[in-house]
């Protein structure tokens, strides 16, 4: 970052990850905080890429995508192939590259069982995925949260 993050911008990016679709009066009613610095923020913290775009978070249960899906993935090696071809799987809504006994953790949601398995078998046939396994989500807990920044209240 080029420039000094304080509490005025945690707080104001705080309020924006508790509605993205805030306007700037919304923000500014919310913490004291004049319009016009809530702009200059927010077009600075755009424009240095702290805010990287505004973005709906969907309930996929509500559109009959009930089943999540998390796959850990040994792969022989990450490569932009493994990468994209989760990415252009229109049921992979996350992957991760980590450390430790998996290489990836991708996060799939599904209609049906049977599209389910489907994609799973797919996704573990593949030649570059060395083993992998899969779990199904029982119950989610959290998903989605912004992480808070500061000691600013969310």
């Amino acid at each position: 970052m080029t420039t000094e993050f304080d509490s005025v911008d945690r707080t104001v990016v705080n309020a924006l990850q508790g509605n993205g679709r805030a306007t700037i009066l919304d923000i500014a009613d919310r913490t004291n905080i004049p319009a016009t610095t809530i702009q200059k923020r927010l077009q600075r913290l755009d424009e240095e890429g702290v805010i990287d775009g505004y973005e709906s978070i969907v309930d996929y249960g509500q559109l009959g995508f009930e089943l999540t899906v998390v796959f850990k993935l040994v792969v022989n090696q990450v490569t932009e192939s493994i990468t994209e071809a989760l990415e252009a799987d229109r049921y992979i809504i996350s992957c991760y590259e980590v450390t430790g006994e998996f290489d990836l953790l991708a996060i799939g949601r599904f209609p049906d069982s049977i599209t389910m398995s489907e994609r799973v078998q797919s996704v573990l046939s593949d030649p570059a995925i060395r083993a992998g396994s899969t779990d199904i989500v029982h119950e989610t807990v959290i998903e989605n949260e912004p992480v808070a920044l500061g000691d600013t209240e969310r």
